[in-house]
């Protein structure tokens, strides 16, 4: 089939020589026409057997590869080893790459050894020191590792490959394994190398030493399997001597793994103890509010003000006390103590610090009253808020705009929703005032306003004059005579008409190659070549880099699209609206990679799957490798824990750490966990995207403080920064992509993301 993008010109430029035969190729990739490219390849090799110079016989064995012909793959593999010396690492790569397919991971590690043991480029060392893992792990013999000492390896790699040489030594030597699990575990207990190691050594006879014991309890606690870290952590309890007391970071985790395990009752136990054996004010009033977390999670609400009051006399400047006077603040207010809740806001005015703190608790307090329909006391906290640096201006003018509703004021109201859309009219508080100028007495004053604004022809006022039409034809027609008065701006006018470069017109061609990685590029192997793309598609040429941009993303490559994407939005984009932007751009940034995944998992569950890619691009920007630091992975970003019983849930067989990797489970794990928050909180994509991200207990609590069902008024009242970021984000991905692809494809493109 044909991808989305357009079909290029095959036209070489006019030259004396003869074309580059590579262009043909590349092109043809492009078109996923492969079957005509290698007959192609296979043409030229037959003519021209000296390939060396434009590696036509690698590119030959990934072509046969992708067709599914294992065997001339490889054979032309082997003959790119031979031929194409420059390249010969990474040809043995992709030849281990089809050995393992073949099921002779011996073979595989054997060739991954020899391109390691040729001290490659740190692209193709990662690489093959990760396949080089899973070759040994299949087929548990080590002995190519001898000279790995010497290999060019981050560490990381090195900790992986040390990690499969000890479930080599398992089966003949466990004393050994044992040994070298305890070195990795003593080097690193934070990593994902560090989990397995302390999972492999928890299967061994006899309880680990006071040191071992502390660093798997780390291990499992930094991969959130809370369970495993509780044993652990009673391991070490039970070595430290009766009359030593235990560290306070232990006893810290340990409350922590209570906490996250959702026995909010034993978490706070812990916490009131770890206040009361310290002497740090900063130490004492983190455990004294994480205590005050615990007790309100767990419906005692005057016990957690009782935390929170502790947590201010403790250190009554600290950055605790102000999250402490917020907590207290939002605890009073729902328990229609207005008068204590008003003190508290009051002193928070006490400090220029604290403005952060106070803007959101003013933001709580005016949302709270705006959402009841009283107005006379939100003029005062939404202007201690638009005073307060960092605010976040669609939010800060929804409020605005349901404040002059209140107050009849309908001109302004409408002017304060207009100011959120034209901040940005995918966020989720733009959305909520697109809604509200959409129905009710707003209407005919937006309506009106609409209709005037174009009679000056300045470029602001159409584009207000675009956001505020109607859905269908109306806005239509304001994007047009917007899009006639931008082109009057050159700047403007080039960004839209912006177009990537055919490919024979590339650069590429027109210079010596004479890196390997150059040589890559040119045959169509982004994936390692791409270390090239900015020196061939330099960003100081927009069509250069919107070309990088489109062959990026073609290649699968979805999370560096993503970041040269944005670079050239920022750069040039000025003040184009978005439904202007070059299509190649918009879908680069947002693409449906693995879309026929993303519908078959989510049909049959009722989710949408623009919500579940929305989810994605934010989690993982489609990097199928991500690993964050809290220890979630792949596409849709799962910690173990939660992985192992959605699986569970779904039949599946144990779920191990790397499975996680897999596009297809880490899909079919997000639209599992989506459906089942789904059943729990309804049809409320801010409610479900809150638990996702904090947990559902705290989606829950948030949604406790809220007076109405307003998205809106939620989404201000969640109590974490970056959560209420994260919801934004995908709420507003998940926006554009309703906007892109109003009907979703019935196909889509062969080409998925690289993992």
């Amino acid at each position: 089939m044909i991808p989305w993008f357009a079909l290029l010109s095959l036209t070489a430029p006019a030259v004396d020589v003869a074309p580059d035969p590579r262009i043909e190729w590349v092109e043809l990739q492009r078109q996923e026409r492969y079957a005509e490219a290698q007959s192609s390849i296979a043409g030229f090799l037959a003519s021209e057997p000296d390939s060396a110079k434009i590696n036509a016989n690698y590119l030959n064995g990934l072509l046969l590869a992708k067709l599914e012909r294992p065997t001339s793959a490889a054979e032309a593999l082997a003959a790119a080893v031979e031929a194409e010396p420059e390249i010969a690492g990474w040809a043995r790569f992709r030849l281990a790459e089809l050995e393992i397919g073949r099921g002779r991971p011996e073979i595989a590690a054997g060739l991954l050894a020899t391109a390691l043991g040729n001290r490659p480029p740190e692209r193709l060392a990662e690489a093959a020191a990760r396949l080089l893992t899973r070759a040994l792990e299949a087929s548990g013999d080590c002995r190519v590792l001898a000279e790995a000492d010497d290999w060019p390896l981050a560490k990381s790699e090195r900790r992986a490959l040390a990690l499969a040489r000890a479930g080599c030594l398992r089966a003949t030597d466990p004393a050994a394994a044992d040994v070298e699990l305890r070195a990795l575990l003593a080097a690193d207990s934070s990593d994902a190398v560090a989990y397995d190691a302390a999972t492999r050594h928890a299967g061994s006879d006899g309880p680990p030493d006071l040191e071992t014991a502390l660093a798997m309890a780390e291990a499992f606690f930094g991969q959130r399997s809370f369970e495993l870290a509780l044993d652990h952590f009673a391991l070490a309890l039970a070595s430290i001597p009766a009359d030593e007391q235990p560290d306070f970071d232990l006893l810290y985790s340990i409350a922590r793994s209570h906490f996250w395990l959702g026995d909010y009752e034993r978490a706070a136990e812990r916490f009131g103890e770890l206040a009361a054996i310290t002497d740090d004010p900063e130490k004492q009033a983190d455990a004294f509010y994480q205590q005050a977390r615990s007790l309100e999670l767990g419906g005692r609400s005057a016990a957690a003000e009782a935390a929170l009051e502790a947590v201010r006399r403790v250190d009554p400047t600290d950055h605790w006390a102000a999250s402490a006077l917020v907590s207290g603040l939002r605890l009073a207010w729902i328990d229609d103590r207005e008068t204590e809740a008003l003190a508290l806001y009051d002193a928070l005015s006490s400090r220029r610090r604290w403005r952060g703190p106070r803007a959101r608790a003013a933001l709580f307090l005016a949302a709270s009253d705006l959402s009841l329909g009283r107005a006379d006391r939100a003029s005062a906290w939404l202007e201690a808020v638009e005073a307060t640096p960092g605010t976040h201006m669609p939010e800060l003018r929804y409020w605005q705009g349901r404040r002059a509703e209140l107050e009849d004021r309908a001109t302004g109201a409408v002017r304060a929703y207009l100011a959120a859309l034209g901040e940005d009219p995918y966020d989720p508080w733009s959305l909520g005032a697109r809604l509200r100028l959409a129905t009710g007495p707003l209407r005919a004053e937006a309506q009106r306003l609409a209709g005037t604004l174009p009679a000056g022809g300045r470029i602001s006022d159409l584009r207000q004059a675009w956001l505020l039409a109607r859905p269908g034809a109306a806005r239509e027609e304001a994007l047009a005579a917007l899009k006639q008065q931008l082109e009057g701006d050159s700047k403007a006018r080039e960004f839209m008409a912006l177009t990537p470069v055919s490919t024979a017109a590339w650069p590429l061609w027109t210079v010596p190659l004479s890196a390997p990685i150059d040589r890559l590029l040119a045959v169509g192997d982004w994936r390692f070549g791409r270390d090239a793309a900015v020196k061939h598609f330099p960003s100081s040429s927009d069509r250069l880099t919107l070309t990088r941009v489109q062959l990026l993303s073609e290649a699968g490559l979805q999370r560096s699209a993503l970041l040269s994407a944005e670079l050239l939005i920022r750069r040039a984009a000025g003040e184009v609206p978005q439904p202007l932007w070059p299509d190649a751009l918009r879908q680069a940034l947002f693409p449906l990679a693995f879309g026929d995944r993303l519908v078959v998992e989510t049909t049959d569950r009722g989710i949408d799957p623009r919500l579940l890619a929305g989810l994605i691009r934010e989690e993982s920007r489609f990097d199928a490798g991500a690993v964050s630091r809290a220890a979630a992975r792949g596409l849709t970003q799962f910690v173990l824990p939660t992985a192992r019983r959605i699986g569970r849930d779904l039949g599946l067989a144990p779920i191990e750490a790397g499975d996680l990797f897999d596009p297809a489970l880490a899909i079919r794990l997000g639209a599992a966990y989506l459906d089942e928050l789904g059943r729990r909180f309804g049809p409320r994509p801010h409610q479900i995207l809150a638990a996702y991200n904090a947990g559902e207990a705290q989606s829950e609590l948030w949604r406790g403080y809220c007076v109405s069902d307003d998205p809106e008024e939620f989404l201000t009242k969640i109590g974490f920064r970056e959560t209420r970021g994260y919801v934004r984000k995908v709420l507003r991905s998940y926006a554009v992509y309703r906007e892109l692809f109003p009907v979703l494809p019935t196909t889509f493109s062969g080409i998925e993301p690289s993992t």
